[in-house]
């Protein structure tokens, strides 16, 4: 089983989020606007990665 963490670093404005292995190696990383769409958005990265 594959260990993987997500970062976020909040904004005003964005949300900055990486992917992460269990070795730190980044594996995606995406900006999201820091609204209502924006953390639907992120909701839905989140999702998707983890599978």
């Amino acid at each position: 089983m594959t260990m993987h963490a997500i970062g976020i670093d909040s904004h005003k404005d964005s949300l900055a989020a990486c992917l992460v292995d269990e070795l730190g190696t980044p594996l995606d990383e995406r900006t999201f606007s820091n609204d209502p769409g924006g953390h639907r958005a992120l909701f839905a990265w989140v999702a998707a990665a983890l599978r």
